[in-house]
């Protein structure tokens, strides 16, 4: 009697080494922000992101006008970052991972901007 064997007895073909296949094709940039002391220039530059979009939200900096109303264009600013905020992307400078890797809690720093009584007047 000859036994065959099952298809779960056999070894299942490979066609990458195992090592490979273990390997992270993508490092997200929380897992190189923490990581080592040298990629300090992404927090940085994170948090200057971060930070431009406050700016924004309180109609503060100095827009690019390009010959629009300098009025308008804090407005729109201000739009782009709230939506920006309110966003649940997950890319390279969207509002969650640039928190991740700020170690900020995303959803309690949109609620805190959404308190009632903030200078920024949001809602």
């Amino acid at each position: 009697m000859d036994v065959v064997p099952s298809t779960i007895d056999r070894e299942p073909p490979t066609t990458a080494p195992v090592p490979r296949l273990l390997a992270p094709a993508v490092l997200l940039p929380t897992q190189i922000a923490r990581s080592t002391n040298h990629h300090r220039w992404l927090r940085r530059l994170y948090g200057a992101v971060l930070a431009d979009a406050l700016e924004c939200l309180q109609g503060r900096g100095a827009p690019n006008t390009g010959g629009m109303n300098a009025d308008r264009e804090r407005l729109r600013r201000r739009q782009q970052a709230w939506e920006w905020i309110m966003s649940e992307a997950q890319t390279c400078f969207s509002f969650a991972t640039i928190c991740a890797v700020l170690e900020l809690n995303s959803e309690a720093v949109r609620a805190e901007l959404r308190r009632p009584g903030r200078s920024s007047g949001l809602k």
